[in-house]
């Protein structure tokens, strides 16, 4: 729910197939939803990891992200899509979290976390990035939309 309160106001932004022949193809086949924004994914990521946004800060324009009383950072200040050091800690969260949940989600959702995992880490292995940051903002769309419906039954 945080997550999709975090995306509020931001605008959806789908990339085409001359930003990303890959990501593009991969949409086509049904292997990877429409993509979000680097600064939407960024965001997404942020609040997987508990961060808030904050609207209004007194003195300061623009919006804010926030875990308890700590300011982090404007959303366009987010580098997970740029800096390995960022995202990698993201993937170690992400991995543990749709292991523990797996064995509770039908077989399609079980099989589409497995597709998720093996082009983050083919992502990883080939040091591509944009390719690892996408899978990654996939991976917690799968585990948002799968922890509701774990956590309905």
């Amino acid at each position: 729910m945080q997550n999709k309160e975090l995306l509020a106001g931001t605008e959806a932004q789908q990339r085409t197939a001359a930003e990303s022949g890959t990501s593009a193809s991969l949409m086509q086949n049904g292997l990877l939803s429409a993509a979000l924004s680097v600064e939407e994914g960024n965001i997404l990521i942020a609040g997987f990891l508990g961060y808030k946004k904050k609207l209004y800060v007194e003195g300061y324009a623009g919006s804010f992200l926030y875990k308890g009383k700590q300011r982090f950072a404007q959303p366009g200040m987010l580098k997970y899509h740029s800096s390995w050091d960022w995202l990698m800690p993201v993937w170690k969260k992400l991995g543990n979290l749709m292991y523990e949940i797996r064995r509770q989600v039908s077989e399609e959702d079980y099989k589409r976390a497995e597709i998720i995992t093996i082009h983050v880490l083919k992502a990883f292995q080939k040091a591509e990035i944009d390719s690892a940051f996408n899978w990654i903002v996939e991976g917690i769309k799968w585990y948002n939309d799968n922890t509701a419906a774990v956590g309905s039954r």
